[in-house]
């Protein structure tokens, strides 16, 4: 392209462009702005022709060299000096030519060479930007593998600019660019913002190195770590201008730390607590060998060296090292033993034993196991064995540990301990047989005392003829019947700890049963004014069990429930089905004083009874419930107590179905 900017000079040079040169030219007039000029690959270059050399001239090859930098603008002048040369130079003209000795093969010379360093300048900048987008490729996949971003803030205008990955920190959307200083440090997690906050100031006053770790608030509502670092470049006056810095990821490093040190805390703990167990055997032995009273030399051995036999053995299970101990149980010398196979040292009888535990510790199991192992004197040793295996850091099993402790003291120990818990067993039985029998004993001529008692009281045999000598005979009769009510009670708990209790399993009528237990506690009831009702249908299906027993059972439930029930209250008896086992279940409740759980457990204990002022009305023994209890589970069933202190009392007696005979269909009363 040629642009005719001075008359004259323009003139001279469209003749020598006219000659036959190869050129293509296209004239143009210079805008008033070189940007609106529309430029494509056609044109080589910018040629500009003008009498002299001023500041306009000057301008309008500046603009055009900014507004296309991939054409050589090159400008002949009628007169050129050294001086016109270099400003041109300067303003970005890539050739200047005078008028003076140029003709048309000259110019168009050096149009050609002007042309061919743009083709080379365009050839060194599209290499220069395949190497630079090459650099920005690795970087960017660096930054990704590494998991570092870069960031750059203008301390000026305030703008920050986050490279792709340090966006993906963020948890930002898109890919990296310029963002506000607000909505990054919305990022920073709130209780680290301080932290950040001081580190960064420091830095800016100091205009020093910036460092800080902290947590980030990413916008999926994750938290990540990072560690970010950056330094302050300054202008020629020392103004602080901008800081350039990088933002490492360090989330999963910190995981990482948090894993090692439970790690190490819990390797930590276990070691102490091998520790403790290994110097509480020791001390164990210590106090064993006092108790046998062996030699001081013995004594001098456990105490200057662990108490067990431990080695090390090799995969291809060969002694590797063995402590003094072991050494002296087998009688060896450590020259004579390392190396050595186990097979060889221990015996193919004893290795044979010991084969199957090393396979799985060489698996890398920790295996243990015991026995007894006969020694030169004759005795029998009991040994415990641990083997542990030696896992390297790959992961393979390059040996494995052999602990062998001496626990004869703590078998023997565990024999005498059972042979007193049978002696105490056997104590227990001939305790309960004497009491069966004493029971035997004390009601013979206890039946003699009621029976006469009874005669007199009733003056069958004709009047005792005084008030007083009535009522110490009626006095003798009601203390005689309740001792053998406590004889009986007794007897019962002793046939039950003692096994000895069988049941006569018959049809019988809960309805009637239950009038007929009724009756037995009503006058008592009245004499406190409680009322009993009995809710029990007429036409209940009979039930299997011990009469005698189930009888004992109803009458120890509302005895209990007329006892700890106030004036005025009452006491309920009725059934209903027990949608657990699908059987039958016998209710009798109060609203009475009610019971704690503590109080429930000491109330099923032999002998325990609930202090009150009520319970104090009537004696008692405290076998009651657990007589009741004792009896329905041989039953088959099951006893359950719901109460509250103040709330009442319900005692649930639950049969299973195989004592229920459904000779008609059930109606229970509620």
């Amino acid at each position: 392209m040629f642009i005719e900017y001075a008359p004259a000079c323009a003139a001279v040079v469209s003749r020598m462009l006219a000659g036959e040169h190869g050129l293509m030219v296209e004239r143009r007039e210079l805008p008033d702005n070189p940007n609106d000029m529309d430029l494509d690959d056609r044109f080589g270059g910018i040629l500009i022709a003008a009498d002299e050399l001023g500041p306009m001239l000057l301008a309008q090859v500046d603009a055009l060299s900014m507004a296309h930098p991939g054409l050589p603008v090159v400008v002949v002048l009628a007169r050129l000096d050294e001086q016109s040369e270099s400003e041109l130079i300067l303003a970005g003209a890539a050739e200047c030519l005078g008028l003076a000795g140029l003709d048309g093969r000259g110019l168009v010379r050096c149009l050609r060479r002007a042309n061919l360093r743009r083709r080379r300048a365009l050839e060194t900048r599209r290499q220069s930007d395949a190497t630079l987008e090459a650099v920005r490729v690795n970087l960017d996949q660096a930054q990704r593998v590494g998991h570092v971003g870069i960031w750059e803030w203008d301390l000026v205008s305030g703008e920050l600019w986050f490279s792709d990955e340090a966006h993906r920190i963020l948890g930002l959307s898109g890919v990296g660019g310029a963002i506000s200083s607000q909505q990054f440090l919305n990022t920073v997690y709130g209780e680290d913002r301080p932290q950040f906050e001081a580190a960064l100031d420091c830095s800016l006053t100091s205009l020093g190195h910036f460092q800080v770790e902290h947590r980030l608030n990413r916008s999926d509502g994750s938290l990540r770590v990072v560690r970010q670092e950056g330094e302050i470049a300054s202008d020629d006056a020392g103004r602080p201008t901008r800081m350039v810095g990088t933002m490492l990821d360090i989330t999963r490093r910190r995981q990482v730390e948090e894993a090692l040190s439970a790690a190490q805390e819990h390797l930590e703990r276990r070691v102490r607590e091998r520790t403790r167990a290994l110097l509480q055997e020791i001390a164990q032995r210590q106090r064993a060998q006092t108790v046998l009273r062996e030699s001081e030399q013995r004594i001098r051995t456990i105490t200057d060296a662990l108490p067990g036999l431990i080695a090390y053995i090799d995969t291809n299970r060969c002694f590797q090292f063995a402590n003094r101990r072991h050494l002296e149980w087998l009688g060896l010398n450590p020259d004579d033993l390392i190396g050595q196979p186990v097979s060889a040292v221990m015996g193919e009888a004893r290795y044979a034993a010991m084969s199957p535990f090393i396979d799985r510790v060489l698996e890398g199991e920790e295996v243990s196991h015991d026995g007894w192992m006969p020694v030169e004197n004759g005795e029998l040793w009991a040994y415990q064995a641990t083997y542990l295996p030696d896992i390297g850091v790959d992961g393979g099993v390059n040996g494995y540990f052999s602990l062998i402790l001496d626990v004869t003291s703590n078998r023997l120990a565990e024999q005498q301990l059972r042979a007193a818990k049978e002696a105490a067993e056997l104590a227990d039985r001939a305790k309960t047989e004497f009491l069966a029998n004493m029971s035997h004993e004390l009601r013979t001529p206890l039946n003699a005392i009621i029976g006469f008692s009874d005669i007199m009281h009733t003056e069958i045999m004709g009047e005792l003829g005084n008030d007083f000598y009535r009522g110490y005979v009626g006095d003798i009769l009601t203390s005689g019947r309740h001792l053998l009510e406590v004889i009986n009670e007794i007897l019962d708990m002793s046939k039950v700890e003692a096994g000895h209790v069988e049941l006569h399993a018959a049809e019988v009528c809960l309805s009637e049963l239950a009038k007929v237990t009724v009756r037995l506690v009503r006058e008592r009831a009245e004499q406190a004014k409680i009322a009993i009702d009995n809710a029990i249908a007429e036409d209940i299906p009979p039930i299997l069990v011990d009469e005698r027993r189930f009888k004992q059972i109803l009458l120890n439930l509302l005895s209990n429930a007329v006892k700890f029930t106030p004036p005025g209250g009452t006491v309920h008896i009725w059934t209903e089905p027990d949608d657990l086992t699908g059987g039958l279940v016998v209710a009798v409740s109060d609203d009475g004083i009610g019971m704690d759980e503590e109080g429930i457990a000491k109330a099923l204990s032999p002998f325990g009874q609930v202090e009150s002022s009520l319970s104090r009305r009537f004696d008692g023994t405290g076998l009651g419930l657990p007589l009741t209890k004792a009896f329905t589970e041989l039953h088959g069933g099951r006893l359950e107590i719901i109460s509250a202190p103040a709330k009442g009392t319900t005692v649930r007696i639950c049969l299973p179905p195989e004592r229920m005979l459904r000779s008609q269909p059930l109606h229970l009363a509620v």
